[in-house]
């Protein structure tokens, strides 16, 4: 059968040759998207590193001086930190609360981070810091590992301690491996001992990992007064039960703390699903609509792909069926037409597929794709030229299925 088609293809060489070149230009640019759609669908999937459900930020602000309740400095006997811990107290006392954690610069979907260089011996690195307390993990850790989460918790509340990102150095700096009772020095010369390991995190559906060292904020920071008069960079992050994450909790929740942070010189301004704040991150810096273009972008070509493959064969095949009928007439079955037309289909890419795989290897060796979000393997490649041939064949096979159908029913 496959040296029949061979035949077939070689005594109609001149037609079949401008297909061939068609084909071996569509596998090309169609690879490319296909590229471009797998690294978007990888990362878009890709585990967050932690977890926002049921969980809500607490938004503060400073009284101005003047106001009704300002208490003037000499006046108070505790600072805004003390009042605020105290509250905090209160809130996880609650029993439709799980945790509490405050941070600076240090939750999910916040705009803005910090960065410091690292060293291990005579390595250095600079990576990303986020000074969080230590229920911090319990706030945002899996809810699929809640033993970690504990251990993590557990693992900042140990003096001098920090937390890293597990599995960033095997990638980004293979040089610089902590490991769980390593110190690590901080570009102020201040040593730390890596006292656990946590999971890489990403700041939004639409970007690569980025390697955290989590430093522990003290609560002695809040109590000596840190924050005073500044309360709104102090990020404060719950975790409701399940059960008991409803409108009515929330907003019974927001009246009592509204009246409980009187006490001093700040106030509640909201409490807001991070849900929320992921979706103005997102806004804010047009992520979604960036990655919604080209995503449309992708599809739009491909559609024309697949209407151009699919015309083509279609009229292929509309042209021959006065050879379909003689074929019919020397004894062959309905079934072997259908064959014989999707067979040289198949037959002529796969003769197209093998230049054009070097074609976009050579594409791939000059860096024109993006190996930002994803980094260019052999898996990568492989896996996006699979899905191409799969999809022109696909289409192959709808352009000439309808007409050897039409011609295989001629008497």
């Amino acid at each position: 059968m496959i040296q029949h088609i061979l035949k077939l293809i070689w005594n109609q060489r001149r037609q079949n040759g401008w297909l061939w070149a068609e084909l071996l230009l569509v596998s090309v640019i169609l690879w490319f998207l296909v590229d471009y759609l797998y690294v978007m669908g990888r990362t878009y999937t890709k585990p967050m590193g932690f977890d926002i459900e049921h969980t809500y930020f607490l938004a503060f602000d400073n009284l101005a001086e003047g106001a009704t309740c300002y208490i003037p400095k000499e006046e108070r006997e505790r600072t805004d930190g003390a009042l605020m811990l105290e509250l905090l107290d209160r809130l996880r006392s609650n029993p439709g609360v799980e945790a509490v954690c405050y941070a600076d610069m240090g939750v999910p979907y916040r705009l803005g981070n910090r960065q410091m260089n690292w060293s291990i011996d005579t390595v250095v690195v600079n990576l990303r810091y986020r000074q969080v307390s230590p229920d911090y993990f319990r706030v945002f850790g899996s809810r699929d590992e809640p033993e970690r989460n504990e251990a993590l918790a557990a693992a900042l509340r140990e003096a001098d301690a920090v937390v890293l990102s597990e599995d960033f150095a095997r990638r980004e700096y293979p040089d610089f491996r902590p490991a769980v009772g390593q110190e690590v020095t901080s570009y102020s010369e201040r040593k730390y001992k890596v006292t656990g390991l946590c999971s890489v995190s990403r700041p939004s559906r639409y970007e690569r990992e980025v390697p955290f060292v989590y430093i522990p904020l003290p609560a002695s920071y809040l109590e000596e007064g840190g924050f005073d008069g500044n309360m709104q960079s102090l990020e404060v992050a719950m975790r409701v039960r399940p059960e008991a994450d409803t409108p009515e909790f929330i907003d019974r929740l927001r009246a009592e703390l509204k009246t409980q942070a009187r006490a001093g010189n700040f106030y509640l301004l909201d409490i807001v699903p991070f849900s929320t704040l992921r979706a103005e991150y997102i806004r804010g810096y047009g992520l979604e609509n960036e990655a919604r273009t080209y995503v449309a972008i992708a599809v739009f070509l491909l559609v024309n792909i697949f209407l151009g493959v699919i015309g083509t064969f279609w009229f292929r095949s509309e042209y021959r069926k006065g050879e379909m009928g003689l074929r019919m007439a020397l004894g062959s079955s309905r079934g072997q037409l259908r064959g014989i037309l999707a067979g040289e289909g198949l037959m002529l890419l796969a003769l197209a597929f093998v230049p054009a795989f070097v074609v976009s290897f050579n594409i791939a060796q000059l860096e024109w794709l993006d190996t930002e979000l994803l980094p260019f393997t052999a898996g990568r490649f492989l896996a996006c030229q699979a899905i191409t041939f799969c999809v022109i064949a696909g289409m192959i096979v709808c352009g000439v299925w309808y007409p050897a159908r039409q011609a295989a029913r001629m008497e």
